[in-house]
């Protein structure tokens, strides 16, 4: 969950291995951080895609796509609302055809949300990561579309919360099994219980079938086990693969619905590598004109002329 680095180089001597951080609206999470003295850090969140005047926006200062796409944006802020009520209906079309289903122009879809697999989330995750405020990442802004400079948190050291969280949980009775993989899930039903098979798991081996789940072909042999409840903190699409012929309709309808694509996410340092892909220095020449006094602040912030709204310390690095 945690790997070391050198310190001397970065700055720091660990850095969390995946989610480096989230929305304060993760109250769960960050009650349990605190819960442990692992306490998150407040961040004032930096974002930037694209390169050149054409594709690249920002939103620590005004850019000339922002500017062409103002109508479209503010457009968006209405069909967010429309998308709330509607749900499901709406709420499982994916965004890309309801890009064109409102008539919004194509460059601001393709621009404005790059990524590869944005075109396919459902209209209804992106309507809760604007407006629900258990889950939103960020508000939405009808001039901008995303906030100036957003609050978010960095998590603490993960590797040593979970220690500390398994350490309690062992105190308090509770069997914590690694290296173990659930194989199948035979029966379910409120008489009789839960009724699974487990087997030894070597991460190393990486022993996996096509699908992504435990096999028993050449492995240690499976082991029934009989359970009062069961609790799945995992994917949408193994669920569905684990429970088998134990899923209900409604589960597989349900689990069914969310795509999964295999991706590579790599963590480096090589500045090279993003100065040649991303627009990581303020240029006056990206910089649209003002339009109100809190634009300007915002430019003289990313020209290290000025200070954050909250004090930060100046500078666009995103």
């Amino acid at each position: 969950t945690s790997i070391p680095l050198d310190e001397k180089k970065y700055g720091t001597s660990w850095m969390n291995d995946g989610v480096q951080g989230g929305s304060p609206a993760f109250k769960h999470t960050l009650n349990y951080f605190r819960k442990y003295g692992h306490a998150e850090k407040e961040v004032k969140l930096q974002v930037a895609f694209g390169q050149g005047q054409d594709s690249f926006w920002t939103n620590c200062f005004p850019s000339h796509l922002v500017d062409q796409f103002s109508g479209d944006i503010k457009k968006f802020g209405k069909v967010l609302t429309i998308i709330k009520y509607t749900m499901p209906l709406l709420g499982l079309i994916p965004l890309r055809i309801m890009l064109r289903m409102f008539f919004f122009n194509k460059d601001f879809g393709d621009k404005m949300y790059p990524g590869n697999q944005t075109a396919n989330v459902p209209c209804a995750i992106l309507e809760r990561l604007f407006d629900d405020p258990n889950m939103k990442l960020w508000d939405y802004d009808p001039e901008t579309l995303l906030p100036n400079l957003p609050l978010m948190v960095t998590f603490p050291h993960l590797e040593t919360f979970y220690s500390d969280w398994a350490a309690d949980l062992k105190s308090k009775g509770v069997t914590i099994r690694t290296n173990t993989d659930v194989v199948s899930i035979l029966s379910r039903d409120s008489k009789n219980g839960i009724r699974l098979q487990t087997a030894p798991f070597d991460p190393e081996n990486k022993r996996r079938d096509g699908d992504g789940l435990g096999m028993q072909n050449k492995n240690p042999p499976a082991t029934t086990e009989q359970y009062d409840e069961l609790v799945m903190c995992m994917l949408a699409d193994d669920a569905k693969k684990l429970l088998g012929k134990a899923s209900t309709w409604k589960e597989r309808f349900v689990l069914g619905g969310a795509r999964f694509f295999d991706d590579i996410t790599i963590t480096h340092s090589d500045s090279a590598y993003f100065q040649k892909n991303f627009e990581t220095v303020y240029s006056d020449e990206l910089c649209a004109k003002p339009k109100s006094k809190q634009q300007e602040d915002q430019i003289a912030f990313a020209k290290n002329e000025k200070t954050g709204p909250g004090n930060e310390p100046s500078g666009y690095r995103p």
